[in-house]
């Protein structure tokens, strides 16, 4: 398959969603948009989030459930749009246009790897982890920036949940999506999880399934996690803002759960190989849902 395309899930989940960043630090502009259903037996539907990281405001938007039509390279939720090349949302308090500088392409491997065949209770595809955008508002205004964009489906989130994403470093070569999530299995939670950190034309993986290592802490307002691999160590520093609420699903994909994520964490990153630093960067308005 050549071009990215938009499916429907298999009927065992019970929800999915495209997660959309654009972010301009130029003209103080940082938006997620979120393009979801729910196929929950009790409440059925389809809805779009906007996350307005500057205002820190969420809005739901929610439209019947024939209205998340999929086509070929098109997803329509109402007047909103998302293709492979373009992304239009038209609520009341939010109308642009942004076009990608190139197209989403289909990853050529998974960030999930064997994980994506375990039964568990979510499943995250990285689809973009680094593009540029241009929008264009409905008053004419126009702006020029990062863009990321991952697939999320599933029953429900899980338990616990680390998620860190950041394009905009000092270094514009650099790209970084984490997620990790408590795996239900037997008597125990293991915490699977993944790592993308791309450095120029390097990404650097470290996950469950290849023998990576993952810890997490907190000190006052500074989190820290700690990923190896091997003879490789990434040191992830981050201070959070304060968080904006958002709705995610519950069991069985039931929305309404609470989600805090913050788009404007302070995040600071270090790669070594033994004593080696290969990398050091940082970046000023991060995203992170911290739900440990």
């Amino acid at each position: 398959m050549n071009a990215f395309t938009f499916r429907k899930l298999r009927e065992k989940n019970y929800f999915e969603g495209y997660y959309v960043r654009f972010y301009d630090a130029e003209d103080n502009v940082n938006l997620a948009f979120i393009f979801a259903v729910t196929y929950n037996e009790e409440d059925p539907h389809a809805f779009l989030q906007v996350f307005d990281g500057i205002k820190r405001e969420n809005t739901y938007h929610r439209y019947p459930l024939s209205d998340f039509d999929f086509e070929e390279e098109r997803l329509t939720l109402g007047p909103n749009t998302l293709t492979s090349e373009h992304l239009s949302i038209d609520t009341p308090n939010h109308k642009l246009d942004i076009r990608f500088r190139r197209k989403v392409l289909p990853p050529k491997k998974s960030a999930m790897g064997f994980l994506k065949k375990l039964p568990l209770q979510c499943y995250q595809e990285v689809l973009l982890l680094d593009g540029e955008a241009d929008a264009t508002t409905h008053e004419r205004r126009n702006f020029s920036g990062k863009i990321y964009m991952e697939k999320t489906y599933g029953r429900a989130f899980p338990k616990r949940w680390l998620w860190v994403q950041a394009n905009n470093f000092t270094d514009a070569s650099v790209a970084l999506s984490l997620a990790g999530g408590s795996v239900p299995f037997l008597m125990f939670r293991p915490f699977g999880f993944f790592v993308l950190l791309k450095h120029g034309d390097r990404t650097y993986r470290f996950a469950s399934y290849n023998a990576s290592r993952i810890k997490t802490s907190q000190n006052g307002d500074t989190m820290m996690v700690t990923v190896r691999k091997g003879r490789y160590r990434l040191d992830i520093r981050i201070t959070p803002s304060k968080p904006t609420r958002l709705s995610g699903p519950a069991d069985k994909g039931k929305m309404g759960r609470d989600v805090y994520e913050t788009l404007d964490a302070n995040l600071h990153i270090a790669l070594k190989k033994k004593s080696t630093i290969l990398l050091k960067d940082k970046a000023a308005c991060a995203a992170l849902e911290w739900m440990l």
